[in-house]
C-alpha cells in the first residue's frame, strides 16, 4: 500500500464488488466495509445515458421527487489512491454527469464517517424508478 493520502469512496452501484467496474478500478484499493448512508436519498435506477443499449444503473440524488420516499441507500466504502480518484472521476463524469460530494455513511459497527459519493445533480428523470430497498 502506498503512502499518499487515501480518499474514502462510497460505491453503491457498478463499482461494487461483483458488478462489471469493480475490478477495472477497485481491485487494487483498500476495503473498508459495507455501509449505509446516515441521511436518506434519492435513489432511482434507469438508462445509462452514456450507453441506452446496456443495462440500467443506479443513480443517486440528494432528494427524492416529491411522488417519492428517499431511502437509505446501501454500499461499500473504499479508500483510493489519487491517480484511483482520478479514474473514477473520469468514469463518472465528474463533474458534468455526476458530482462527486461529500456524504456521511455508517460503516457496519463503527461511527458515521465523512466519503466521497458520486451523485447527480437536480432531481431524476421521469423514466427513472425507485430503489425501494436502496440495494442495487
Amino acid at each position: 500500500m502506498s503512502d499518499s493520502p487515501r480518499e474514502r469512496v462510497f460505491v453503491y452501484g457498478t463499482l461494487k464488488r461483483g458488478f462489471c467496474n469493480h475490478d477495472a478500478l477497485l481491485a487494487g484499493a483498500e476495503f473498508l466495509g459495507a455501509a449505509m448512508t446516515v441521511a436518506r436519498h434519492g435513489f432511482y435506477l434507469g438508462t445509462d445515458e452514456h450507453a441506452p443499449e446496456a443495462d440500467e444503473i443506479p443513480y443517486l440524488y440528494r432528494l427524492a421527487k416529491t411522488t417519492n420516499e428517499a431511502t437509505l441507500v446501501h454500499g461499500e466504502v473504499w479508500a483510493v489512491s489519487p491517480l484511483t480518484l482520478r479514474q473514477l472521476d473520469r468514469l463518472e463524469g465528474h463533474p458534468n454527469w455526476y458530482r462527486r460530494e461529500s456524504i456521511r455513511v455508517q460503516l457496519h459497527s463503527e461511527d458515521s464517517m465523512e466519503v466521497q459519493a458520486y451523485l447527480r445533480p437536480g432531481l431524476p428523470p421521469d423514466g427513472c424508478r425507485p430503489i425501494e430497498s436502496g440495494r442495487f
